[in-house]
């Protein structure tokens, strides 16, 4: 029988995620078109991270599909795992 006891993790290492792709359903990215000032949203619902690493910066991008403008964003994918008491 094994016992419980308290325990610390320390997170932060970087880490690849070995998923060609990776959905969150429920989270979303959005910023401002560069270009004609509308919002430009991405849904992890239905876009994917591609082979992701997690705790390190990733370049996401973005389209807008009303002036048809490219841009880019930073993103970083945190994972972390917590001792629940």
């Amino acid at each position: 029988m094994s016992q419980r006891v308290a325990g610390t993790v320390v997170n932060g290492a970087t880490a690849e995620i070995d998923v060609k792709r990776f959905y969150l359903p429920g989270t979303t990215v959005s910023a401002t078109c560069w270009q004609c000032g509308k919002q430009v949203v991405h849904d992890f619902s239905n876009d994917y991270l591609s082979y992701p690493t997690a705790n390190a910066p990733q370049t996401l991008g973005l389209y807008c599909r009303a002036c048809e403008a490219e841009m880019e964003v930073q993103i970083v994918l945190k994972v972390s795992i917590e001792v629940v008491p």
